[in-house]
């Protein structure tokens, strides 16, 4: 995805959690991703967050890709299975909206 989508995506996750992903979190989340070089993959942190009432931990990574001044990044998120799932709907859903 391109870098500048992740802050809408990570504030769209951050809406329908019951709580986690602050506004805070995802600013900093952004930031690591913004100063990545090509190739670079990156822990991008833990975040501590409750959905459906249970908590649970979503663990970020990156990797950055730069061919010809054009920047991708790919994000990671590793979680509870429930959870993972709920984030590849909601991640499917802001692509098809975006036209991705």
């Amino acid at each position: 995805m391109d870098p500048e989508n992740v802050e809408p995506i990570l504030s769209r996750l951050s809406s329908v959690l019951d709580s986690g992903l602050t506004i805070n979190e995802i600013k900093t989340i952004q930031s690591k991703i913004d100063k990545m070089k090509n190739q670079e993959i990156k822990e991008i942190g833990k975040y501590n967050v409750i959905y459906h009432g249970q908590k649970s931990v979503i663990r970020i990574e990156a990797e950055m890709s730069i061919e010809d001044n054009e920047r991708e990044v790919y994000v990671y998120m590793y979680s509870n299975h429930e959870l993972v799932k709920f984030i590849d709907n909601e991640m499917t859903k802001f692509a098809d909206e975006k036209g991705m």
